[in-house]
């Protein structure tokens, strides 16, 4: 039944609904992500919903696999330019050969990430790929509020913003 909803979700990711259809899918969502089941195009969603999900500052990753396969994940979370070794983890299909990862990126972080996939002895490496959020001013909650601090340039400001957010 998973499936299904997952299509539908997926159908729908990037298309006008109706209300009724809207309510249908704010309930796939939270029945899915309340399994731990998530996918990227989850994020195409209503800001509200991936709020209330715990989604809205997620940064997910995919790789579709073949089946009985072993996936690997080799990742660098660059902060401030500095590129640390990779971290590896294997990974378990999110839904049958879909695989799926989820990372929380500050501002002025950078995921650089690759898979590796061994079948029947033979390894595959997919290429690199490089991501990093956005961070925009103003940005709701306490994550927003740490890139605030983060992207503040003004030094003073920086520091009051700081100060407000151990107050909290």
């Amino acid at each position: 039944i998973y499936v299904c909803k997952i299509a539908v979700l997926k159908y729908y990711a990037d298309k006008e609904y109706s209300s009724q259809t809207r309510k249908t899918l704010k309930k796939f969502l939270q029945e899915l992500c309340g399994k731990q089941v998530y996918f990227p195009f989850f994020l195409s969603y209503e800001k509200d919903w991936l709020i209330e999900l715990q989604l809205w500052d997620k940064t997910l990753i995919e790789y579709k696999g073949q089946k009985g396969s072993r996936v690997m994940l080799y990742y660098q979370l660059q902060k401030g330019g500095i590129e640390p070794d990779y971290s590896t983890e294997v990974l378990t299909p999110m839904y049958e050969n879909l695989y799926v990862k989820k990372f929380v990126l500050f501002a002025n972080e950078k995921l650089k990430y690759y898979f590796k996939e061994t079948i029947d002895g033979n390894s595959y490496r997919s290429d690199k790929e490089t991501c990093e959020r956005k961070a925009e001013p103003g940005e709701l909650g306490r994550f927003g509020e740490i890139n605030d601090i983060l992207i503040e340039t003004d030094e003073k400001k920086r520091e009051k913003k700081m100060k407000d957010y151990a107050l909290e």
